[in-house]
């Protein structure tokens, strides 16, 4: 049995102003440790409660991003496979992933609150920060229900001409974009219409891992297995590439800084826009051992890696604050 005391990688702060240097000194500025093993899933954060929440396949890992650091846990029966927040709620969901149900949790207490029931088995959500949609996307069709999250009263459902992958929303317009595994697509959901409105085949690429996008450029940048990062149009047009080392795992842009976030082997790339048709590498800044989740902490310029779950049982970790 593995007995080792591991201290996940964890908390990165970059203290960066909006007009910060392409070539900006990032660096490692300290460590919080954490009590729990095995890496997460994904990473959620709560700005205005100063919490961060990392998620694993059977519970969800509470951090206190003030000076106590506490740490707490959210549990199911049932694990997790996806989990989002709704902050001005004060309210989490997740789905299992093996039942037909979203399920909801009051985050400042973990106590279960009433689900939504769905018509399918749910692998995936996304909750738009615009207008507060919960997408349900199913695991056995391709397919995504809406649901309105406040009341869980259903909105529609949308048949999509392949199966759902990785999804990302714009913020301004509340569209949501979602890869379509199979056929190599981009599907673009418009909330008003509540239907699928476009799709757009990717130039010259396949396994799409990651996907961000700029309000702002009205750009969408996709990331695969080989470390390309492609910008693309609305109209899924490239526009620009950059290719980094090791396959993307997550991405995140951060429209105060204007600074897409990458991370990949271990490494978080932090890429600028440098014209509307080119990407430049800032900085490529190793943070530790194996792929990261992250989520940006916009209004602080915080950003927060978080060890994705691997099969390996050897990876060291540390919770790690990042700053200029």
């Amino acid at each position: 049995m593995y007995k080792r005391n591991v201290i996940w990688t964890l908390l990165v702060s970059l203290s960066l102003a909006v007009a910060a240097k392409a070539d900006g000194p990032f660096h490692v500025m300290g460590t919080v440790p954490l009590n729990w093993q095995g890496g997460a899933i994904t990473a959620q954060l709560d700005e205005g409660a100063h919490r961060l929440f990392m998620v694993q396949t059977n519970q969800v890992h509470v951090l206190e991003l003030n000076p106590s650091r506490a740490q707490s846990v959210i549990t199911n029966a049932n694990g997790f496979r996806s989990f989002v927040i709704a902050p001005q709620m004060r309210m989490g969901f997740f789905v299992s992933g093996t039942e037909a149900i979203v399920q909801a949790v009051d985050l400042m207490t973990g106590r279960p609150k009433r689900g939504i029931k769905t018509e399918k088995i749910v692998d995936q959500i996304y909750l738009s920060p615009r207008n507060g949609m919960l997408y349900a996307f199913h695991r056995d069709e391709n397919a995504v229900s809406l649901f309105e999250s406040d009341d869980g009263d259903f909105m529609g459902k949308i048949e999509l001409p392949g199966k759902p992958g990785c999804v990302a929303g714009d913020p301004a317009s509340g569209q949501v974009y979602v890869y379509l595994e199979g056929i190599n697509k981009i599907g673009v959901i418009d909330p008003r219409k509540q239907k699928l409105t476009a799709q757009f085949e990717i130039p010259a690429k396949e396994g799409v891992t990651a996907l961000a996008v700029d309000s702002t450029s009205r750009k969408i940048f996709a990331g695969f297995h080989d470390g390309t990062v492609m910008m693309l149009g609305t109209n899924g047009i490239s526009t620009g590439a950059i290719t980094l080392k090791g396959a993307v795992d997550m991405m995140s842009f951060d429209p105060v800084s204007r600074f897409l976030y990458v991370t990949s082997d271990g490494t978080l790339n932090v890429i600028n826009q440098y014209t509307a048709t080119e990407l430049r590498l800032a900085q490529a800044l190793t943070v530790a051992a194996g792929p990261q989740a992250m989520t940006v902490d916009a209004k602080n310029q915080r950003l927060f890696l978080v060890p994705l779950r691997t099969d390996a049982v050897n990876l060291i970790n540390v919770v790690t604050m990042v700053g200029r």
